[in-house]
């Protein structure tokens, strides 16, 4: 199976653009790892050892990044809620 690079939504993060797909198992390691959403393939996981698959004590990159914008969505709302109060 061949994975379109333009739909994987970590791949400006990935220290090797043109790595093959599936990524070869290196912990650690950022890449585009087969297996993922409960599927053993055609589905693609940004790391090896990521939480999810061993519940590890750190996110990945990609994780970390969705993590903050989450945040940051709400946060950035009840700033604006919070200082609207103020006016």
């Amino acid at each position: 199976m061949r994975v379109d690079p333009a739909q994987i939504p970590w791949r400006d993060h990935l220290p090797e653009p043109d790595a093959p797909v599936p990524t070869v198992h290196r912990d650690g390691v950022l890449g585009v790892y087969e297996g993922a959403s409960y599927y053993s393939n055609g589905a693609y996981r940004p790391s090896r050892d990521s939480t999810m698959r061993f519940n590890r004590p750190f996110f990945n990159l990609p994780s970390r990044l969705a993590i903050n914008a989450a945040i940051q969505a709400h946060t950035t709302a009840a700033d604006t809620l919070f200082a609207s109060s103020f006016e």
